[in-house]
C-alpha cells in the first residue's frame, strides 16, 4: 500500500493541485517503507531546528521590522520545515548527505491582498487597472521583494516567479534567496493568502460546480488518452508519467508557455507542440544557441525546433523523453518500423546486401556474420545445426556506422571534394573526419553511416574516382 501510494496516489494528488495531501502521502509512504531512514532524517531535522533556531529567528525578526516600515498590517512570517521524504529525495537527487542538502526549510511571507499596497505608487486610473486580482497580488509580492532586497543581499539568478508562470498543479508564489547574518542563503517564498489557500485545497479552493466540472473533464481526457494507447505502453506507467512530481515552464519564440516535467528534453517540447513537429525534429535552438534535440531543458528556456519532413525519429530517442505524449508517439512510430531481431558480429560487421549467415545461440538470439568471416567458418564447422536462414534487408530507418580510409596526393580543394562525394553524391551525413598530410601524401578517415553494403561500395567507388586519390578502402570500426 505504501509503494502504491508513492507510485500513484501522491503524484495524482500533485496533479490535482492538492500539494499538502501530496506531501502527506509521500511522507507516510516513506515512513512505512523505510522506517530506519525516516527516523534518522527526523532526528537530524530535530537537531537542526535546535542548532539554527537563533539564526533563523534573527533573520525572521529583521523581516518583521521591514514589515512595519512598508505598511503591511497583515504581513505574516513563518518558518516551514520540509518533510523527511522531501529532504530524502533532495539528498538522493543531488547525491549528498543531510548536512550538505540545501532547502531543509524555507521562510514564507504571507500577505493579505486587502491590505495597503503602497497607494503612492498607484493612484487614480492606475489603481483602477490594478483591481484585477492577479495584478494586485503581483504588485504586492514585488513590493515586498523590493523592500527585502534593500536590506538583504540577493543571490543572483535565484528568483522563481510562479505568480506569472504557475506550476502545472496551480501552485503560485514568488521565490528568492537572501543572505542571512550567518552567511547562509535563506530561501524565501512570498505568497498571498489566496495562493496559500489554493495550494492547500487545489481544485476545490474555488468550490464552484463549473470549476470542478472543468477539472474533472480535463483529468478524464488524460486517462482516456492513456487507456486508448495502452497497447504501446504500460497503463500505470502512462498514468504516472502524466503526473509530474515537479515541472518546469519553457517558452516558444512567440512567448507561449509550455509546461513539461523536470528533466524533459527539447524532444518533449517538440512533441508537446505537435506530434508532426516531434517526428520531423532535426535540431533545437535553446535561448538562441544551436543544440541537439536531446538536450535537457531548464525553467525559463526559450526553445525553437527546426524540422525537415525528410527526417524521422532515431531509435534511441525513446531514451531521451519524459512526457507520456512523446513516449506514446515514439512507441507508435517505432512499432510501425520493422525491428531488427538480430545481432551483428562485432568482428565482420555485416550489412544488408552482404552474403550472410545466421547462427542461433543457446539463448535464442540470432547472430549475423559475413560468409567469409573467420568466426562464421569456425562456427559452421563445429555447430552446423545452429545455422538458420535470415532476411537481413535494407531499411530506410536503420543506418550502420562505417569508415573509409582514403590515401591521396595533396592538392587544392581535395578535402572539399572528399566531403562532397559523401554528402552531395550519396546524401549521407558525415559523423567525423580526420586527415593528416605528410610530404604531400594525405591520409583521410571518413566516418559516416550507410543503409547497406551497396551504398558503402558506391561510396568507395566514387571516392576512388576523385582526382589525386590513389586508394580508398573500408576499415573496421572498433
Amino acid at each position: 500500500i505504501a509503494g502504491e501510494t508513492d507510485y500513484f496516489y501522491a503524484p495524482l494528488a500533485n496533479r490535482l493541485g492538492l500539494y499538502h495531501v501530496k506531501c502527506e502521502l509521500e511522507n507516510l509512504s516513506f515512513r512505512y517503507r523505510c522506517p530506519q531512514e525516516y527516523a534518522q532524517i527526523e532526528a537530524l531535522l530535530a537537531q537542526h531546528k535546535v542548532e539554527y533556531k537563533d539564526a533563523i529567528e534573527t533573520f525572521v525578526s529583521k523581516i518583521e521590522e521591514i514589515r512595519d516600515k512598508i505598511g503591511y498590517p497583515h504581513f505574516e512570517v513563518e518558518v516551514r520545515y520540509r518533510t523527511p521524504y522531501s529532504i530524502w529525495r533532495k539528498m538522493n537527487n543531488i547525491g549528498c548527505d543531510f548536512s550538505h542538502t540545501l532547502g531543509k526549510y524555507y521562510i514564507r511571507i504571507v500577505y493579505n491582498t486587502m491590505s495597503k499596497i503602497n497607494a503612492d505608487n498607484c493612484a487614480g486610473e492606475e489603481m483602477q487597472e490594478l483591481k484585477d486580482t492577479h495584478m494586485i497580488e503581483k504588485l504586492g509580492a514585488l513590493n515586498i521583494y523590493a523592500s527585502l532586497t534593500s536590506i538583504f543581499k540577493e543571490c543572483p539568478g535565484s528568483i522563481s516567479n510562479y505568480i506569472d508562470a504557475p506550476k502545472e498543479n496551480g501552485y503560485q508564489s514568488f521565490h528568492v534567496r537572501l543572505l542571512g547574518d550567518q552567511g547562509v542563503w535563506e530561501e524565501v517564498h512570498i505568497s498571498s493568502t489566496r495562493m496559500v489557500r489554493n495550494s492547500r485545497l487545489g481544485c476545490t479552493a474555488e468550490r464552484t460546480e463549473e470549476n470542478v466540472k472543468q477539472w474533472i473533464k480535463k483529468f478524464k481526457e488524460v486517462l482516456k488518452d492513456i487507456a486508448y494507447h495502452n497497447k504501446y505502453m504500460d497503463y500505470m506507467d502512462g498514468v504516472t508519467s502524466s503526473f509530474y512530481n515537479d515541472d518546469i515552464m519553457v517558452f516558444t519564440p512567440q512567448g507561449e508557455g509550455v509546461i513539461l516535467p523536470k528533466g524533459a528534453s527539447a524532444l518533449d517540447f517538440a512533441y508537446e507542440i505537435h506530434s508532426e513537429v516531434g517526428e520531423h525534429a532535426v535540431y533545437a535552438r535553446i535561448n538562441g544557441k544551436l543544440s541537439s534535440v536531446k538536450t535537457m531543458l531548464y525553467r525559463g528556456d526559450c526553445v525553437e525546433i527546426g524540422t525537415d519532413e525528410n527526417y524521422h525519429p532515431d531509435v534511441d530517442w525513446i531514451n531521451y523523453v519524459k512526457t507520456y505524449k512523446a513516449k506514446r508517439c515514439l512507441r507508435t512510430f517505432l512499432s510501425s518500423v520493422n525491428k531488427i531481431e538480430y545481432k551483428r558480429c562485432p568482428d565482420c560487421h555485416p550489412l544488408p546486401g552482404d552474403e550472410i549467415v545466421g547462427f542461433k545461440t543457446s539463448d535464442g538470439t540470432v547472430v549475423l556474420h559475413k560468409r567469409n568471416c573467420h568466426t562464421a567458418i569456425c562456427l559452421a564447422s563445429q555447430y552446423g545445426d545452429s545455422i538458420v536462414a535470415v532476411d537481413f534487408n535494407e531499411n530506410e530507418y536503420f543506418l550502420y556506422p562505417v569508415c573509409i580510409r582514403v590515401r591521396s596526393v595533396d592538392r587544392y580543394h581535395l578535402l572539399s571534394d572528399l566531403i562532397s562525394c559523401i554528402t552531395e553524391g550519396l546524401h549521407l551525413s558525415i559523423t567525423s573526419l580526420t586527415t593528416e598530410t605528410v610530404d604531400r601524401i594525405v591520409e583521410t578517415s571518413i566516418y559516416f553511416s550507410v543503409h547497406s553494403s551497396n551504398e558503402l561500395n558506391k561510396a568507395v567507388e566514387l571516392l576512388s574516382a576523385i582526382k589525386g586519390v590513389d586508394e580508398a578502402y573500408v576499415i573496421d570500426i572498433e
